[in-house]
């Protein structure tokens, strides 16, 4: 049977049992000590201006509600169920030694700290003005339905520690940082740090949410895959890393990197926003509109991307990395490039390749394109097919780089290549400076069994855009009429890139 109630009305009350504690209303104008060697059950319990603290030697804790003007300290045995948990002014502290920490709701006036040793933490909502620190041996999640609503530090942070399962939650919210962490998988609606870093980490599993935002820092990782739908840094970087696949629709890093990482899966990605962008992926990049100010890195097996330069003053072009993966040269490459201030890649290592440019100059300061690659300027249609020197209509300038290797400029419809022959070309309105294979005239033009002078094509700006030639003697190679009328190269002296 229950006791109606116990006492004390200006001083404390301690209540001690060598068995079970059952109770209606506990409660102290000062401290409040219960301790049971087997089980406690209190409907109310309130220390009104001191500490309330209970306590099972071998069996639980049930409670309806329990407030305290200091510290509340809860430590049960078998596990702690609970409906409300308050303090006027200290911290809430509960731990399940064996067992699950299940609590309703949870409001601390200082920090709360949530711990079950062995088992699950089922919370609904958890509310502190300082650090909120939930740890659990098995799961974290919700009480009364399969997700926690809320837990939320007003000036602190939010610290979420599942170390043998899962975390599943609505909203998790600091005003310093929020670590989440999971054995398994993570599935969050919403994470917010107003001031300080994001950090989720799930060890084996997913990381599924919606939303993730932090000031600073942004880094999630994930033994298995990604999926968010946005994940913001305000001022610093956002990092998602995956065994498997990152998913996105949004990943904006505008003042530091985006970075995505996929060591065994693809990249998707709606739209990625960052002052430097890094995405790798074992198998493609998929990446609609990304948005970047001073560096993109793409290494992959595929890519395919819109590419736009964020403008910032004082900065130059944009600057690209693109390479392999697990290999240092790419399958496959479709990408779009807008920069008005131009587009330069240190590295640029493909079988094929689709380049697309609206405006300004794009350059390959190490290429490699292993069998074809279009590019596509305003003023130009440029082809390079390294699998046959046959012509082929209706490009403005074909190219044919006999090892694969070469370097290019292309700025509106100038071109300039060096280690690449020029199969043909639009001399009335496309220029081809070949430096040093330099052609006065392309393959088509020299046409024939003979011998080729080459030279370097410069725009003379003094003779209003006329072309003048510098001759340098040297024997590339024979050329062959082949038999349908195609110009062929069939053999070619090594490239002498010292060569002026």
């Amino acid at each position: 049977a229950r006791y109606a109630r116990v006492e004390s009305t200006a001083g404390s009350v301690t209540l001690n049992a060598g068995s079970d504690i059952t109770a209606t209303l506990t409660q102290a104008a000062q401290d409040v000590q219960v301790t049971a060697v087997r089980n406690l059950d209190a409907t109310t319990t309130n220390a009104r201006n001191g500490t309330l603290t209970a306590s099972t030697t071998t069996g639980s804790i049930t409670l309806g509600t329990a407030n305290a003007e200091t510290a509340l300290t809860l430590t049960g045995r078998t596990g702690i169920t609970a409906g409300t948990l308050s303090t006027d002014a200290g911290n809430v502290t509960a731990t399940a030694t064996t067992g699950d920490l299940s609590l309703t709701t949870t409001n601390a006036a200082a920090a709360a700290t949530l711990v079950a040793a062995t088992g699950n933490v089922k919370v609904d909502t958890v509310d502190a003005v300082n650090d909120v620190n939930v740890t659990a041996g098995q799961s974290i999640a919700g009480k009364a339905a399969a997700r926690f609503v809320r837990v939320e530090s007003a000036d602190g942070r939010v610290i979420l520690d599942a170390r043998g399962g899962d975390i599943a939650g609505t909203l998790a919210r600091s005003q310093a940082d929020v670590t989440i962490g999971a054995a398994s998988g993570i599935q969050v609606t919403t994470v917010t740090s107003v001031t300080g870093n994001v950090s989720v980490a799930a060890g084996s599993g997913s990381v599924v949410a919606d939303t993730l935002t932090a000031e600073r820092n942004l880094t999630i990782s994930a033994g298995s895959s990604i999926s968010a739908g946005s994940a913001v840094s305000n001022s610093g970087n956002a990092t998602l890393s995956a065994v498997r696949d990152v998913t996105a629709q949004l990943v904006s890093a505008e003042n530091g990197d985006a970075t995505l990482d996929a060591l065994n899966g693809m990249v998707n990605v709606r739209r990625v926003l960052g002052d430097g962008v890094l995405l790798y992926a074992k198998t493609e990049v998929d990446g609609a509109n990304l948005e970047v100010g001073r560096r993109l890195v793409l290494l992959s097996d595929r890519v395919t991307a819109s590419v736009n330069h964020l403008l910032r003053p004082g900065r130059g072009p944009l600057s690209v990395l693109l390479v392999g993966r697990n290999q240092p040269i790419m399958t496959a490459v479709d990408l779009t490039l807008n920069s008005s201030l131009g587009v330069s890649f240190d590295r640029f290592l493909t079988q094929d390749a689709r380049i697309t440019v609206p405006q300004g100059f794009v350059e390959l300061q190490e290429a490699y394109v292993g069998k074809r690659m279009l590019l596509n300027t305003p003023s130009i249609g440029l082809l390079m097919d390294n699998t046959s020197s046959s012509v082929q209509r209706p490009y403005d300038v074909q190219l044919f780089a006999p090892t694969g290797a070469f370097s290019m400029r292309v700025d509106e419809n100038l071109s300039r290549v060096k280690g690449a022959y020029v199969i043909h070309r639009n001399m009335a309105i496309h220029p081809v400076v070949s430096d040093p294979t330099g052609y006065d005239s392309s393959v088509m033009e020299a046409g024939g069994k003979e011998a080729v002078k080459t030279s370097r094509i410069l725009v003379d700006t003094a003779s209003a855009g006329q072309l003048r030639s510098r001759f340098v003697l040297r024997e590339l190679g024979e050329l062959f009429q082949a038999p349908d009328g195609a110009v062929q190269i069939e053999q070619a002296d090594p490239i002498d890139s010292t060569m002026k």
